[in-house]
């Protein structure tokens, strides 16, 4: 009966007193007070909510999607083997020029449009490669072997899944002085349509290096004023030069099957028509002017042979000294070789001795295995090493057979030049007037047909250059329209997080002030 009249005495205390419920209870006696500040607080955080996020510094980006269509772009060079680099897209040489053209001077200065304009590589499929390769290669448990096997394997990889399309942009300040959209547009395709231009100009984006020669070579009034012998001389090297440089062309893709002009002229009936040039219009032509010797200045004449035979002379001896310098090197490379397997062939007769070494130095690895190794290495050397000397004896020895050929022909003048006149039978000599003049138009003619020879010979070189590296038109591709979009350094989902934590904050402030000011009131007298 006790412990119940205590229960019912018991049942009507208050609750014990919280820090919680003495805070709900403040705020409930100065709610009005609590009310007034929250809503205060709120409008204030959405003002200026508003003034920041309508006075935060816009970016327009215009962009424009292209793709680099020429052979070589994945190892980062031109068709012609030249190094390329995207940086060469947005050049000095290159944007000055668009900002010239596009008469961008009223817009912005150089170095602010310089600035706005970058190049962005995009490739999805990179980039999950390497995301996924970044979660293999963060394995601690790997050891040395399988980490370099893994790295090798995403290099390999990479490689294969670099695609080159990007994006060119340009970024424009929205406060600044704003570019037309159309403006813009024109701009970065400019950009590209100039870039492609300068790579076929300047670089050669669309030319093979390989040495043609021109039209340059050859003038008219040189070959008038020349000695008769040395104007003929100097045509028939440049025969041999154009006949050469027709070689070099036809060893290009395509340019044996290529035809131009209206009679669909081939590579090879340039060559031909230069050899029957060479071979009845060039040395008749010589013969004749060894025979009659018509008004030569014969010390400039032999002075001329005797400089040709002079250097020539210089050029087979050091020739040979190159071949004797080769060969030389390959024998006592050779003899070196044969010694050394002779010395392992003799050692293996002492194992022990080898296998003390080879434990002591790398004790865990098998000699056997160590030794495969280092034989296969040393063979793969040997071989290389091997071949280049035996390619560099050939082309010298080419060289000296050439040299050796130019040399006997200028003795073999010189000597026939030097010797007594021979006697011309009688009824077959003709005036000299007429011997000069038919010379003269002799090498006119022979003039005439190298020239024709030369310019065949360039538009077949610009015209296999033209298919086979793809011209400036298709150094790239559009892969679609302009875009643009207007970037904001703060976007609406962030602002409201940061409202949000603000008004938090704010509220916390204003419930920390009611709190305290109930706990120390403030004195009146």
């Amino acid at each position: 009966m006790s412990e119940i009249n205590a229960g019912l005495d018991n049942y009507g205390e208050t609750p014990p007193d919280t820090p919680l419920r003495s805070l709900l209870i403040v705020l409930n006696k100065r709610r009005k007070t609590f009310m007034f500040f929250s809503v205060a607080v709120t409008v204030l955080i959405i003002v200026m909510a508003a003034f920041i996020y309508l006075g935060q510094v816009r970016q327009q980006v215009t962009s424009l999607k292209f793709k680099l269509d020429f052979k070589g772009v994945e190892e980062n060079r031109y068709p012609n083997g030249m190094k390329f680099s995207t940086s060469d897209i947005v050049s000095s040489e290159v944007m000055d020029q668009v900002y010239k053209q596009d008469n961008l001077k009223k817009y912005m200065d150089f170095s602010d449009f310089k600035a706005a304009i970058t190049i962005i590589q995009t490739s999805n499929k990179l980039k999950f490669l390497e995301f996924e390769y970044a979660g293999k290669l963060s394995n601690r448990k790997l050891d040395v072997q399988e980490r370099e096997r893994i790295e090798a394997e995403f290099r390999e990889k990479k490689r294969s899944a670099r695609v080159p399309i990007y994006n060119l942009e340009f970024f424009q300040d929205t406060r600044a002085s704003s570019i037309p959209l159309k403006v813009q547009a024109k701009i970065l395709n400019d950009i590209l349509e100039t870039w492609a231009r300068v790579a076929v100009q300047s670089k050669g984006g669309a030319d093979y290096q390989v040495s043609v020669i021109s039209a340059n070579v050859l003038n008219k009034e040189e070959i008038e004023n020349l000695n008769y012998f040395i104007a003929t001389d100097l045509l028939r090297l440049t025969t041999k030069r154009i006949k050469n440089d027709i070689q070099k062309v036809r060893e290009l893709p395509g340019a044996e099957v290529l035809k131009i002009g209206k009679k669909g002229l081939k590579l090879g009936d340039v060559y031909y028509r230069l050899e029957d040039l060479e071979k009845f219009k060039l040395n008749p032509l010589m013969g004749f002017l060894r025979l009659t010797r018509p008004t030569l200045d014969l010390d400039e004449v032999l002075a001329y042979l005797e400089n040709q035979i002079f250097e020539l002379k210089l050029k087979y001896d050091k020739a040979v000294s190159y071949i004797d310098l080769y060969r030389d090197s390959l024998d006592r490379y050779l003899s070196e070789s044969t010694r050394d397997y002779i010395s392992k062939e003799a050692g293996r007769d002492h194992p022990g001795a080898s296998t003390i070494e080879m434990g002591t130095t790398i004790p865990q690895l098998g000699e056997s295995f160590l030794q495969s190794v280092i034989t296969m290495a040393r063979k793969n050397m040997d071989v290389e090493f091997r071949q280049k000397l035996t390619l560099d004896i050939i082309s010298v020895g080419k060289d000296k057979s050439a040299i050796e050929y130019e040399l006997q022909y200028y003795r073999d003048i010189y000597e026939r030049i030097t010797t007594p006149e021979e006697t011309v039978p009688s009824g077959k000599a003709e005036p000299q007037d007429n011997s000069l003049k038919r010379i003269k138009t002799s090498q006119l003619k022979i003039y005439d047909q190298l020239s024709e020879a030369i310019d065949n010979l360039n538009e077949f070189y610009n015209k296999l250059s033209k298919i086979n590296l793809i011209p400036e038109s298709r150094l790239y591709t559009v892969m679609g329209p302009v875009m643009s979009k207007t970037l904001k350094s703060l976007n609406t989902r962030r602002l409201i997080l940061l409202m949000i934590l603000a008004w938090i904050v704010a509220e916390g402030v204003i419930i920390a002030g009611i709190r305290w000011k109930s706990l120390f009131p403030t004195r009146t007298s």
